[in-house]
């Protein structure tokens, strides 16, 4: 045979593994220090905003979530740049049985940030969903909801170390490396992941919308333009949700794409930095939007105890965005002297009973 297809072949052979082994991870690695470079100042930003509102348990809350999503994402960075190393050596010296073992305890490591972020994530949309819907006295549904966001995650993190405990004790072997069940059922487990994001977002951003709609109905039933800033902002919540939420689903979606595709690029550093980016993003578009002053939120409970349920959702969205407009009086709320107190069979509180004037 001529030497030249061979020595194209012997281009094309090495082409190839540059491209898997060395080009992939530097890429990777490049768009995660761009995501980890928007994340830091996006963090800060949430911090100030979140420290201006109203001293509340939301307020709380959300600064632990996002502390916790940032530490996790920040202790990833120098786990995800020594992966990538390793990843990139491994195919260029001879004895890498060390560098493999290395390489794959990085990877569980990383995993188990996943699986704490990703819980994390679960817990906030949960949190969001019970407030938003008013689930105090049905505390079994938010314990079911938390308990399969927990065993959906846990089985996912569980056979994802299974394979590469896998992978450890056939360093070595010629099957090394190769796509097991372990790693199938994982990927199902983060599917149904996706699944449970996506029913939480749309379930939260389909309530808030019922909101708007049910707040314009109520402004039109007392002859009042529907088209008031409450409605609009709320608009702007459910974009907003339904907009981030799509861009977590899209990047879990690849990562497996790239578990399935047999380790030629792995996305788990992009990943982790997608998953802190996306509640904080919504925590800064949401207050960057700006909104009107409320009372506290122990002020607005105390006197509210007993209103509609329309009233607690409207009032619930503080948990959520931390100063959102309690009242409907005023000039986005009702009139003084209601003439009529019906709206498709829904009671409609007179204005005292939304106004948080004593």
């Amino acid at each position: 045979m001529p030497p030249t297809p061979q020595l194209n072949v012997l281009q094309s052979a090495e082409y190839k593994i540059f491209r898997v082994t060395v080009l992939s991870p530097f890429l990777v690695t490049a768009f995660h220090f761009f995501l980890y470079g928007l994340y830091v100042p996006l963090f800060r930003n949430a911090l100030v905003l979140l420290k201006n509102q109203p001293p509340s348990r939301s307020r709380w809350f959300h600064q632990i979530s996002l502390i916790t999503l940032f530490i996790f994402s920040s202790v990833a960075v120098p786990l995800g740049i020594a992966y990538e190393i390793l990843h990139v050596a491994v195919a260029y010296y001879t004895s890498t049985e060390m560098l493999y073992r290395t390489l794959i305890i990085l990877q569980i490591c990383r995993y188990i940030i996943m699986l704490i972020m990703g819980f994390t994530i679960d817990t906030i949309l949960v949190f969001r969903c019970i407030v938003v819907f008013g689930f105090r006295r049905k505390r079994s549904v938010a314990a079911l909801v938390i308990g399969l966001c927990i065993i959906i995650d846990t089985c996912a993190l569980s056979f994802s170390i299974w394979t590469e405990a896998a992978f450890l004790g056939k360093i070595g072997e010629e099957s090394f490396l190769g796509f097991s069940i372990q790693q199938y059922v994982s990927n199902v487990f983060l599917g149904l992941n996706a699944l449970v994001n996506l029913s939480l977002t749309s379930t939260l951003a389909g309530r808030i919308w019922w909101m708007a709609r049910r707040n314009r109905n109520l402004r039109q039933a007392w002859e009042k333009d529907p088209a008031n800033d409450l409605s609009e902002r709320l608009n702007t919540v459910v974009a907003i949700l339904l907009e981030s939420g799509l861009l977590y689903i899209i990047g879990l979606a690849i990562f497996i794409i790239g578990n399935i595709a047999g380790g030629h690029f792995d996305t788990g550093s992009v990943m982790i930095q997608i998953g802190g980016i996306i509640p904080t993003l919504i925590i800064v578009r949401v207050n960057a939007k700006g909104r009107p002053s409320e009372a506290e939120e122990s002020q607005s409970d105390s006197r509210h105890g007993r209103s509609s349920i329309f009233s607690r959702s409207v009032r619930s969205l503080s948990e959520i965005i931390p100063r959102v407009n309690h009242s409907l009086g005023g000039p986005t709320g009702l009139p003084d002297s209601p003439s009529d107190t019906k709206l498709e069979g829904l009671e409609l509180p007179s204005r005292s009973r939304f106004s948080t004037d004593p």
